[in-house]
């Protein structure tokens, strides 16, 4: 009952000064407009070439396909000249046998062109290629994918499609923010002194500082999911939740370590550099990739592009490193509480 009085003080606190509708509306909106107007040059459909019949069989299952842009060549020596042009990401090849072989069970190969094998790009032509396969057959990978090209910088190709996974990092890092804000603002009004005389344990006040994060981030990412007609499986509404708990504690870490309001923000922006920006650079470096994996925003994505896609075993491995960081700020965070004269007087 006193976990849920704090919890229930700082979200009114929240919507008096419009804090709640900064994390809830905002995110919910940019994110439904961005991906509603999103058009045929986005990032999403990349652009595949085919040298074949679009017709029948593969060639039209993929010319209705909303997951690519189809474009079509008389033969491989086009689309070759394309893909070196940059006019296509991708091209395949379909003889008129192929889409028979599938039906048949047969397994055929198919062998899909790029410039790049370990890109976003790449991977969401593989996945296209793979749902008109099973649609031709109505099975499971019917056939197998062959890519050939440049060998991509990161070493391996495991993400899902879209920016989905990178906006619901963004919203769940909106718990950060808030925690942080709440916790300063307890020591800008001088009301630090009161919540820690408060017949609550440290435990208690930790766990109430951290939900109110976290209802407000988990709001937040929960109604961008819906607002983009996502119906989210438990194991991903679990790992959004992992998530919002994460950086809700890292919020109240950074909040207890600062002694104002200006350190706070600064401390925060940083944070929020430091995490974000390798996230949303990863694939154009090696540097910056590797600095992503340090940080709970990367498993985050991973792990909610894995469940997204149904990749249970690969997604729960991502929850259970994400729970760790969340492991690790609590400990930290109730190690600064232990000392209340230190946490009103600043490092």
């Amino acid at each position: 009952m006193r976990t849920w009085a704090i919890i229930k003080r700082d979200l009114e606190d929240a919507l008096r000064n419009s804090t709640f509708l900064l994390i809830i509306i905002g995110p919910v909106l940019c994110s439904v407009l961005f991906f509603r107007l999103s058009n045929d040059d986005d990032f999403g459909k990349p652009k595949l070439g085919l040298v074949g019949t679009r017709q029948e069989g593969l060639g039209l299952v993929l010319a209705t396909s909303d997951s690519v842009l189809l474009t079509s060549f008389e033969n491989e020596t086009g689309a070759r000249e394309a893909l070196s042009d940059g006019e296509v990401d991708g091209f395949v090849v379909l003889t008129d046998d192929l889409s028979r072989e599938v039906a048949e069970d047969l397994f055929p190969t198919v062998t899909l062109q790029v410039v790049e094998t370990d890109s976003l790009r790449t991977r969401l032509i593989e996945r296209a290629l793979e749902e008109a396969a099973r649609t031709v057959a109505g099975q499971e990978i019917p056939l197998d994918i062959l890519v050939e090209g440049k060998v991509g910088r990161r070493g391996e190709a495991d993400w899902g499609e879209g920016l989905l996974p990178s906006w619901l990092v963004f919203t769940a890092m909106s718990g950060l923010m808030f925690c942080s804000a709440s916790v300063i603002e307890e020591k800008d009004h001088r009301t630090w002194l009161g919540v820690l005389t408060a017949p609550v344990s440290m435990v208690e006040l930790w766990v109430g500082k951290v939900g109110s994060g976290f209802v407000l981030s988990f709001l937040s990412t929960l109604a961008v999911l819906l607002g983009n007609g996502i119906s989210p499986s438990i194991y991903l509404l679990l790992h959004l939740m992992a998530g919002c708990l994460a950086f809700a504690a890292l919020g109240i870490l950074v909040g207890l370590v600062c002694s104002n309001g200006a350190a706070a923000n600064a401390a925060t922006s940083t944070l929020f550099m430091v995490i974000y920006i390798p996230l949303a650079l990863q694939e154009m470096s090696v540097l910056f990739y590797r600095a992503a994996t340090f940080t709970p925003a990367f498993y985050l994505q991973r792990g909610t592009r894995y469940f997204m896609d149904g990749q249970i075993g690969s997604g729960t491995e991502e929850l259970m490193i994400l729970l760790g960081f969340l492991f690790a700020f609590a400990l930290m965070g109730l190690w600064v509480m232990r000392k209340p004269a230190r946490i009103l007087m600043g490092p």
